[in-house]
């Protein structure tokens, strides 16, 4: 009798050439055979001959219709099914990779090779168990290795959630592979996804473990070795025996270890842990480039330009019902952002080929329309333009305009079917971000969009503040609101509670801002910094994911050892991404500034004049004090008189207390002199400029004179804080080792304190600092009642962070810089604003320390890395009272940098030292005789690094 392989070649002919069986199991078999029409290389599977009952048949032709209406990437590709000569067969992608099974004879998987592994089926089961189906047959050798994913194949014995049918004796009919079923599965229980999921864990363990499964009951034993710490309890989780007791869906399950993935798996960009943070955002400046564009970016499926309106009587109809599509097709199709379409659209020119958009725009399709005005309402004609330069008509819409979002909703159809033409009815939905609001509301919204992209912040506010008063309750609107807002950089915030806004409207904000919005939410740094990452990983195209990432570290970063250059290498990208962000630019000219880089701050802000917005759309137009800045770091020489308003605006002097941020000292200082000399300066100016002149002077080491200042802002405030801080300025730095302090302004500053302590109200701080002083002098016993006093003071959560912090520095004074690390570690954790409620000096000091006792245990990267907390730009918009503590950081900053190069002469690192060495010896030129020997070592150095 002729063997099934011939008698298969016979029957598949002419259109397949089978060629061998490359796979077998008890019900069917698999053969590799060419396509002939089509050329390649596919998979014919097969039911045995001797199988083929009708019940075995039709549970191959349901595994052949549940993988045809797939289309998943994860999951294997079915192109035509039937009967032919007495074979039932399906055709499906030949996959050249080894099964799982395959590989694990090899040995375990590598922890993100698993991770990426269980990702990838997830994402499979998704797509299953979302048209109501159970797998019910995961295991090795059901799962296909090929190049960077995994694909889930066998749908064989897949069936609807349920119970488990008998068979015709009467028992029920347990279906699965011996090992890899879960315990309702070979109980004979109902079969739900969660069946599956547990299944999955089981692959999970086996691939990580080498071993399998074995504990289908609670009292089973476990052996978890060989199970990565992060994923212990994701596993453990997943292998409930209770369905109830494991992940709710694939879903949930999938994110889970989204959230343990490793830099292979993060798109390769931003590895920003705490002990990586530096080298992450060097990455994603590899992968982006230097100002390279959009040539590095990933292409997306569809770029919708402003379609041309013609005889409309509203001009903005066309720009409308794209935006609208857009909003629409945003959670079906990977679109390219907004802000990349109208930069490339404002720039282009009408000399521009649309023939050349996908390409500009890395687009697979780039969709326009005409929208033309009929007698009885509106038609919008649509084309597509695919990768290959070949226009496409896309059908044509016709409605009313007095109904945008029913048109939006039917253009992004039209555009949904044509992009995925093989999911989109299945798949498309509307957003429902703009569901159920008014025409009037929509326009206004849209109109929202277009400024916010073009930078013109009040006008976005304006606009926004109006769609939400036309549309009560409009989430989306209210979330661009507050984010528009901070670009005006005065006046009252808009009342968004951005927390009730996630809360309760969570599903009618898109995937990316319901990202952004939790990353801002975030209640630590590090939170922040992941959430921010994940947006990004998620949606590398989009600029202001990118540049809010960019933006928290340049801010913040430092706090927890980040380096500038981070944050100068995701703006980087940021900017390429979205080249008209007047934000991003504006803020990679602080980052150049701070980090003094001459060409970069020049290249960065040239563009940022071009971008800007217009000075009627902000209260503190920004280009020319950035120039200003420019001018004072880079070319003093050059600078021109200081503009007259700046003299008369304490908006715009409170403003330039931020000079002290980018390193511009002397700038703060030159302002300082000037408003205090001024005879129309007022009170409220004299206070800001002289408390400006004591934080910059203190930094370039004319300290004496700082002293003066601060005594002068505490004259001109009138308040028991400005006192307070006036006598700390004397004490604490001494304290921390910073011996600048003439012996007689300390043991003034003192006896202010001591003083000041007796104010119920100040008694934390006086105490605290005190207590540092005592310390410093040996007096063990002074500091232990002081300290006694800050924790007697309950209900004080600020005094409770000190008191913490002086229990530290006891152990740290009695010979265990251990113990002190770990009293005070959990103090870090207070992120961006410090020790709230403590004391603007505590932070400085907090880092100051633990740097100490790092170098102590011989820790040095570690301990530089804590010293670099006072390049944190933790910029306030209005800083016009007493100091923050972000001030402080910034004043005592050179004095850091001093103690960074000396660390780095210790350990031999010349670049370090010349780094800082050239920093400082711009800084002190003309410092008091207290930090001579200091500035003469510093030049010394300089000297050398020429």
């Amino acid at each position: 009798m002729p063997s099934i392989l011939y008698r298969l070649c016979e029957a598949l002919l002419p259109d397949y050439e089978v060629e061998r069986e490359i796979a077998s199991g008890g019900m069917g078999m698999v053969f590799l055979a060419r396509d002939v029409a089509l050329d390649r290389m596919v998979a014919v599977k097969i039911i045995r001959p001797e199988m083929a009952t009708a019940t075995a048949t039709e549970r191959f032709l349901k595994e052949a219709r549940v993988l045809a209406s797939l289309h998943h990437p994860n999951a294997v590709s079915i192109h035509r099914a039937g009967e032919a000569k007495g074979f039932f067969y399906y055709v499906m992608d030949f996959i050249e990779g080894a099964t799982l099974s395959q590989r694990l004879k090899r040995g375990p998987l590598p922890r993100s090779t698993a991770v990426k592994l269980g990702r990838d089926v997830l994402a499979a089961l998704e797509a299953v168990h979302a048209t109501g189906v159970v797998h019910r047959d995961i295991k090795p050798s059901n799962i296909f290795l090929a190049d960077d994913r995994a694909l889930l194949a066998d749908f064989g014995i897949s069936t609807a959630s349920g119970p488990q049918t008998a068979a015709p004796s009467g028992a029920l009919a347990v279906t699965g592979t011996p090992g890899y079923m879960p315990p309702e599965q070979v109980l004979g229980g109902e079969v739900t996804p969660r069946t599956d999921l547990f299944a999955v864990g089981m692959v999970l363990y086996e691939a990580l473990t080498g071993r399998r499964w074995e504990a289908l009951l609670p009292e089973d034993p476990v052996d978890w070795s060989g199970v990565p710490h992060g994923l212990h309890s994701i596993l453990k989780r997943a292998l409930a025996p209770e369905p109830t007791d494991r992940w709710p869906d694939a879903r949930s399950f999938r994110r889970a270890l989204w959230h343990t993935r490793t830099t292979k798996y993060r798109r390769r960009t931003l590895l920003l842990t705490v002990s990586g943070l530096a080298a992450g955002a060097l990455i994603a400046l590899a992968v982006f480039g230097r100002g390279r564009g959009a040539a590095e970016l990933p292409y997306s499926d569809l770029a919708v330009l402003p379609f041309d309106a013609r005889g409309v009587t509203d001009p903005d109809l066309g720009w409308n019902l794209a935006g609208l599509a857009r909003f629409d097709l945003e959670t079906f199709l990977r679109l390219t952002p907004t802000h990349a379409v109208m930069a490339w659209h404002d720039s282009a020119g009408e000399e521009a080929r649309l023939t050349d958009a996908p390409a500009a725009l890395r687009a697979r399709n780039v969709a326009t329309g005409i929208v033309e005005q009929l007698e009885d309402g509106t038609a919008i004609h649509l084309s597509v333009v695919d990768s290959a330069g070949r226009v496409h008509s896309a059908g044509s819409v016709y409605g009313s305009a007095a109904d945008l979002a029913g048109m939006g909703q039917r253009i992004s159809l039209e555009l949904a079917r044509f992009a995925a033409p093989d999911r989109y009815l299945e798949e498309y939905r509307p957003s429902p971000a703009l569901s159920g609001k008014s025409n009037e509301g929509l326009r206004e919204f849209l109109a929202g969009e277009r400024a916010f992209h073009g930078n013109a912040w009040r006008s976005a506010t304006e606009h926004y503040r109006r769609a939400i008063a036309l549309d009560q309750g409009f989430p989306l609107a209210s979330w661009r609101l507050a984010e528009a807002w901070r670009w005006l950089l005065t006046g009252d915030p808009p009342p968004v509670d951005l927390p009730r806004l996630l809360a309760e409207h969570s599903d009618e904000l898109g995937e990316l801002d319901r990202r952004l919005i939790e990353a801002q939410l975030a209640p630590t740094l590090e939170a922040r910094l992941r959430r921010y990452e994940e947006a990004v990983a998620e949606f590398p195209r989009d600029g202001y994911a990118t540049y809010l990432y960019g933006e928290e570290i340049m801010h913040r970063g430092p706090l927890i050892g980040v380096p500038l250059d981070s944050a100068a290498a995701l703006l980087e990208a940021a900017v390429a991404k979205a080249p008209r962000s007047g934000p991003a630019w504006e803020h990679l000219v602080w980052v150049a500034m701070r980090l003094n880089r001459k060409a970069d701050a020049r290249r960065a802000l040239d563009q940022f004049w071009q971008v800007a917005a217009p000075p009627e759309e902000v209260d503190i137009y920004q280009p020319p004090l950035l120039e200003i800045g420019y001018q004072a770091l880079f070319e003093p020489e050059q600078a021109g008189p200081l503009p007259d308003e700046l003299l008369l605006s304490p908006a715009l002097l409170a403003n330039f207390r931020t000079a002290a941020g980018m390193g511009a000292y002397a700038l703060q200082a030159q302002v300082a002199a000037l408003i205090l000399t001024d005879a129309r300066a007022d009170r409220t100016a004299r206070a800001i400029a002289s408390e400006a002149a004591g934080l910059a002077l203190f930094a370039l080491g004319r300290v004496e004179e700082a002293l003066h200042a601060f005594d002068s802002a505490a004259a001109h405030y009138g308040t028991s804080a400005a006192a307070l801080e006036r006598a700390e300025w004397r004490v604490v730095p001494p304290a921390l080792g910073i011996s600048v302090i003439p012996a007689d302004e300390v043991v003034a500053g003192r006896r202010a304190l001591e003083q000041l302590a007796a104010d119920d109200r100040l008694l934390g701080r006086a105490a605290w600092a005190l207590a540092l002083d005592a310390h410093a002098r040996g007096d063990t016993a002074v500091a232990a009642e002081l300290r006694d006093r800050l924790v007697g003071l309950r209900g004080d959560s600020g005094a409770a962070r000190l008191a913490t912090q002086l229990e530290a520095l006891a152990h740290a004074a009695r010979g265990r810089p251990d113990l002190a690390l770990e009293v005070s570690e959990p103090l870090l954790a207070l992120d961006s604003a410090g020790l709230r409620s403590g004391d603007p000096f505590a932070r400085a000091a907090l880092h100051w320390l633990r740097g100490e006792w790092l170098e102590t245990l011989g820790r040095h990267d570690e301990a530089d890395k804590q010293r670099r907390w006072y390049e944190q730009m933790e910029i306030r918009e209005e800083l016009s009272g007493e100091a923050e503590a972000a001030e402080v950081d910034w004043a005592l900053g050179p004095y850091v940098e001093f103690r960074r190069a000396e660390a780095a002469l210790e350990r031999g690192d010349d670049d370090a030292l010349c780094r800082h060495a050239l920093r400082l010896e711009r800084l002190w030129r003309q410092p008091d005789p207290a930090i001579q020997p200091w500035a003469e070592v510093v030049r010394e150095r300089a000297g050398g690094c020429q």
